[in-house]
């Protein structure tokens, strides 16, 4: 009875979002079709959230693709999105079935909170947290699955059989590439808003302490500047920023040491000084050694307020 649930549920996960991306082996035939193919966009849905747009394509939709784009996730992660969002789980769902379908995403019409007289609107940034967390949530599953099953049957040869082939080389599966302090700050705590999980970790404090609690502490305006910046520029400014995030059973914790992370987020600056070793120990006030292996196993990348990061140096995100 046991073994049929476990096919069955086996059944389920392979035809899921999330396994039909992992498992794919491109073939030859494929490689060289994308390479000599022109990209031409081959299908379109329409874009509720956006008046008179839509969103447009290449290649040809995901197989298996159900109406309900919530239908390959975790439940307790639906249900407590459902819990939090309630009606507006369904604004999201059009941009969250296009991150699940682990496509490449452009999206050049986003609303920002600095745009004068535009409602805040965070429709997309709460889908692309979303597909994050399921991701990441579906990884570990996946491993703790496979572990079990290796404790079970000793004998298994995992060189032989791909299903195991469930790790890269790190943990770290999500990069948020973001331009300041204070957008990350309203990124992580949404992030957490939107996890199951209500433990709090010590390392809340810390955060709070380096990134501020609330836009209660935003400056007061500069009437000479434009309202946008204003706005965008309220907060912390500071650009230099990178740590880490991990998911356990229970809790959130963040800072966790990059190769035990689930997701980093980082400022392109302070990522590129962890890249080239340009980094100063505070004890000898020479060059840390290059140190950015964990970012090999990276899956899934984010890069949000683009227009934003463009106004810095370009060449960091490069």
């Amino acid at each position: 009875m046991i073994s049929n649930k476990s096919d069955a549920l086996d059944e389920m996960e392979s035809s899921c979002s999330f396994q039909r991306h992992v498992t794919h082996v491109l073939a030859n035939d494929e490689v060289n079709a994308l390479v000599n193919q022109k990209s031409k966009f081959k299908w379109e849905m329409p874009a509720e959230d956006i008046p008179k747009s839509k969103w447009v394509g290449t290649g040809e939709k995901i197989k298996g693709a159900s109406d309900d784009p919530f239908v390959d996730v975790k439940g307790k992660l639906k249900d407590h999105w459902q819990k939090i969002l309630s009606d507006d789980l369904n604004y999201r769902s059009r941009f969250f079935s296009l991150c699940n379908s682990y496509r490449d995403i452009m999206h050049c019409n986003k609303k920002p909170f600095y745009l004068k007289g535009s409602k805040v609107d965070s429709s997309t940034m709460d889908a692309y947290l979303m597909h994050a967390l399921s991701h990441v949530h579906r990884t570990r599953d996946v491993v703790i699955k496979n572990d079990a099953k290796l404790r079970n049957d000793a004998n298994t040869d995992v060189m032989e059989d791909d299903s195991y082939r469930d790790q890269g080389f790190t943990r770290p599966k999500v990069l948020f590439l973001l331009p300041l302090k204070s957008i990350a700050r309203r990124i992580v705590k949404r992030l957490i808003q939107l996890s199951p999980l209500t433990q709090k970790d010590n390392s809340m404090g810390q955060f709070k302490k380096e990134f501020g609690e609330s836009d209660d502490e935003l400056e007061e305006p500069n009437s000479s500047k434009p309202t946008d910046f204003n706005l965008l520029f309220a907060g912390d400014v500071e650009d230099h920023f990178l740590f880490g995030i991990k998911f356990t059973k229970k809790s959130v914790k963040l800072y966790s040491n990059f190769y035990a992370s689930d997701i980093i987020v980082a400022s392109p600056l302070a990522l590129k000084l962890k890249i080239d070793g340009g980094e100063v120990t505070k004890k000898k006030g020479r060059p840390k050694e290059n140190d950015s292996d964990f970012l090999s196993s990276i899956e899934i990348v984010v890069v949000d307020y683009a227009d934003v990061i463009s106004m810095q140096v370009k060449l960091q995100l490069k």
